[in-house]
């Protein structure tokens, strides 16, 4: 079995007056002619980059909205931003605004609408908004949204149209094989919908989610700041932020291994979202599951950093626990199942993170908890 393709977005990179392309009274503040100005000077720059991770930037786009209505055009400023980090990160995708039709942001709207009240209270006042792109490079992006001060207050989100329009568990496979090179029977096969279910939009509730679990741990002792190293080593790290030491621990350079690193020797070389130069091969993808089923991780997205790992272990939290909804992972060695990763919240081996998140989750049942 190959890698599964998603269909790319077909609005292409289109700029143009928001009148011909959105509709602005959908789409909320758009400050676009200086901001087109400042990109037509000259390729993206420290100026360009610092704009969007300024919270003074975000000034017209109000933090007490209604998650689901915090959907907007991404400024100019956003996709020189996400440009410049993909030629810094050697990416070939060259990401621009997207256009997506109603129906689109209904489902976009729609699947945040419906997440736990909980949940929502938990990303709060963090999410300046969500802003669909295209040619991203990956599924998402979040960022960081620091204030003069230099604290991390706030983040903000990309989604790519071309990539999460479409089911949720043609999604969650074509993910699952992107750290693997492609051979024909061969393959990881992932469900995260009856077959009733598997709707586009509740791929995006899926990826949303995710990301939001990315917001959520903004200026919290959920765990550190993920653009800058944590030096201060593993004592420190347990002090400020129980979550990551339940699976990780850090050097005084920053460098973080998992608990695990002698029974799961091929963690470390597993990468998401890569060229086929830093894939592995197909073939021990069922040792790295089998392996990945003695850890605590609930995914193996979630033990490629402490930063996945949380915002992994939330959604799969919510998805299955709270919304009831199903998880299976099958490895697919030859044409035959070879490994069967199912939830681990239905084996115990997550317990750990269950008493966390139970608690974390429990202060904001009530309007007025939360931190």
């Amino acid at each position: 079995m190959n890698a599964v393709a998603l269909p790319s977005a077909d609005g292409g990179c289109r700029m143009g007056p928001p009148s011909e392309r959105l509709g602005e009274a959908a789409w909320g503040p758009l400050l676009l002619l200086p901001a087109l100005l400042t990109i037509l000077a000259g390729p993206a720059g420290a100026s360009s980059e610092s704009a969007v991770t300024n919270f003074a930037f975000w000034n017209d786009y109000p933090l007490d909205r209604p998650l689901e209505e915090r959907v907007y055009a991404a400024p100019p400023e956003l996709i020189a931003y996400l440009v410049a980090d993909n030629i810094k990160g050697g990416y070939d995708e060259r990401p621009c605004a997207a256009a997506p039709d109603d129906a689109f942001l209904a489902d976009m709207r729609g699947a945040i609408a419906e997440l736990p009240t909980a949940v929502k209270r938990l990303v709060g006042r963090r999410l300046v908004g969500v802003f669909p792109v295209d040619d991203l490079g990956s599924t998402a992006y979040a960022e960081l949204i620091r204030d003069a001060g230099g604290k991390a207050v706030a983040a903000f989100l990309a989604l790519d149209v071309g990539v999460i329009d479409t089911p949720a568990n043609t999604w969650a496979t074509w993910r699952a094989n992107t750290p693997f090179l492609p051979r024909n029977r061969w393959g990881v096969r992932v469900t995260i919908e009856t077959e009733a279910d598997d709707t586009r939009r509740n791929a995006m509730q899926y990826i949303m989610m995710h990301e939001f679990g990315h917001v959520a741990a903004v200026g919290t002792d959920i765990h550190p700041p993920w653009d800058r190293p944590f030096t201060d080593g593993p004592e420190a790290l347990c002090a400020r932020y129980a979550f990551p030491c339940l699976s990780w621990t850090v050097d005084g350079e920053g460098h973080y291994r998992s608990l695990f690193e002698e029974s799961f020797p091929l963690r470390a070389e597993v990468r998401f979202y890569k060229g086929p130069a830093e894939r592995l091969p197909i073939e021990d993808a069922p040792a790295i599951y089998a392996d990945l089923d003695e850890t605590n991780f609930v995914s193996l997205y979630g033990a490629t950093t402490p930063y996945e790992d949380f915002a992994e272990t939330l959604v799969s939290y919510v998805h299955t626990q709270m919304l009831k909804r199903p998880y299976r992972v099958d490895v697919v060695a030859d044409g035959e199942v070879a490994q069967v990763l199912s939830s681990c919240w239905d084996t115990g081996r997550c317990d750990s993170k269950r008493a966390y998140l139970e608690e974390l989750l429990g202060r904001f049942e009530d309007p007025e908890g939360g931190r």
